[in-house]
């Protein structure tokens, strides 16, 4: 029964009745743990959540759809409305360009996933902010376009334009698919199968994933709940991209060695996903807003979370030659010199730069990189390799923990949802954390909090 339960995603297991201390200390120590984090899950500001019912799992293990079935609901037309990606620099949404006909909802564009539109179709002078197939269409649904009509006013449509709140970033295609089962679920979130589809209704472009609550709330609370999230994944894509600069400076500043330079330079770097938000009406014409972003294929694990779990960090030990007098034996192709002060008489080994140091680390330098403003955690996803030997974690769904304290007059703005633990979490990390190699590496310093 227990392993049925897991095939549809359950945390379960069946211990074997036994009357000996080992085994019931097992069975009460999961339970509680179980238990602690139910109660933990289940209630927000010390109210109880409602967890959502109207839902259905799929079987875990089973083989992906090549085409469209039963399972999935498909939305096209009106049935399917605006596109939204985070701007961090306005600390806000801004719409992707809709490419659609604002006359008879045909894609204007050349072909899926391009900004460029058909020779034959026209943008609305007047704002630039929407796309006709032909003269024809522009003539019929200008004054519609004018007054309000399917998209967005004209007058409306200017504005956000000159304020850069509209993107043009490529779609595979306006028509989307949901699986109706659940594929995946975390303390927070529930996961379905996402997928774009094309003219003749077969699926095209990358899979995707759409998540959306595990409870019942209101719709303007899961609004904000989608603002917290893409405002913490695209603090934590920025921090990534800061840390993957301050990785490549390793390397072209590094000295002429060429055992040190290839270690360098075969380093995973960090990259997160960014969530694209999809606004769906149903037959009723309610809204209802999923956030997708890209599938991750490969072996998903967990690196650390926002309670101080760190992966292995039993096995994480700090290795360090100390270089003993009259040592000959020392090697420029075995060691390599980070600029660590004198007074350590220590050298970094090339070998102790191992790829499963780097979430940690990412972790470490976030900190610091913000001037112990806040920390990356909950790193989770896929380690994944290129063909020419390069790595790069691709990751999803972090926490940002703050020093609140430091952050509320300075940033009001940064809010980042009910798990950010705030210093207590961020000290839960450092209780946990190993500095390695690594982290010496790009001069990160130990912190007690």
């Amino acid at each position: 029964m227990a392993e049925e339960a897991k095939t549809f995603g359950a945390v379960a297991s069946f211990e074997k009745p036994s009357l000996c201390a080992e085994s019931l200390g097992s069975v009460i120590s999961s339970l509680a743990t179980s238990l602690t984090s139910n109660m933990s899950e289940m209630t927000k500001g010390g109210q109880k959540r409602a967890v959502r019912m109207d839902i259905s799992r799929e079987r875990k293990g089973i083989s992906d759809d090549l085409r469209l079935t039963n399972d999935w609901s498909i939305f096209h037309g009106r049935y399917v409305g605006k596109f939204l990606c985070w701007s961090l620099e306005k600390n806000d949404f801004v719409e992707l360009f809709d490419f659609r006909c604002h006359n008879c909802g045909k894609d204007t564009r050349l072909e899926n996933i391009s900004t460029e539109i058909k020779e034959s179709a026209c943008f609305c002078a007047h704002c630039l902010g929407a796309s006709f197939c032909n003269k024809e269409c522009l003539k019929a649904g200008l004054q519609s376009h004018k007054e309000g009509g399917w998209f967005r006013r004209c007058i409306n449509a200017k504005k956000m334009i000159m304020e850069e709140k509209i993107r043009r970033v490529p779609l595979p295609s306006y028509t989307v698919a949901i699986k109706n089962q659940i594929y995946n679920e975390g303390a927070e979130l529930m996961v379905r199968k996402f997928r774009f589809v094309s003219g003749n209704y077969s699926f095209t472009g990358i899979k995707y994933v759409a998540k959306e609550s595990r409870f019942v709330e209101d719709p303007k609370e899961y609004d904000e709940s989608h603002r917290d999230f893409l405002r913490t994944q695209a603090m934590a894509s920025d921090m990534a991209k800061s840390f993957n600069r301050t990785i490549d400076d390793l390397f072209h500043f590094s000295p002429p060695n060429s055992k040190w330079r290839e270690k360098v330079k075969m380093l995973p770097r960090i990259n997160f996903l960014e969530p694209i938000i999809v606004e769906i009406f149903d037959a009723d014409g309610k809204p209802s807003r999923l956030m997708i972003e890209p599938f991750l294929e490969g072996k998903y694990e967990k690196f650390n979370n926002n309670m101080g779990y760190v992966k292995g960090a039993s096995n994480q030990l700090s290795v360090i030659a100390e270089e003993e007098e009259g040592d000959s034996s020392s090697d420029n192709d075995s060691f390599c010199d980070v600029g660590i002060s004198a007074s350590s008489h220590s050298n970094l080994l090339c070998k102790d730069l191992d790829d499963k140091y780097i979430p940690q680390v990412f972790s470490h330098y976030s900190y610091e990189k913000s001037n112990e403003r806040f920390m990356v955690v909950d790193l989770q996803g896929v380690l994944t390799s290129k063909s020419d030997g390069t790595k790069s974690y691709s990751l999803t769904d972090p926490v940002i923990h703050t020093h609140r304290h430091q952050n509320e007059e300075r940033n009001p703005a940064w809010k980042f949802g009910r798990t950010d633990r705030g210093t207590k979490g961020i000290k839960a990390f450092f209780d946990s954390h190993v500095c390695t190699d690594v982290c010496r590496l790009l001069r990160l310093q130990e912190h007690s909090l």
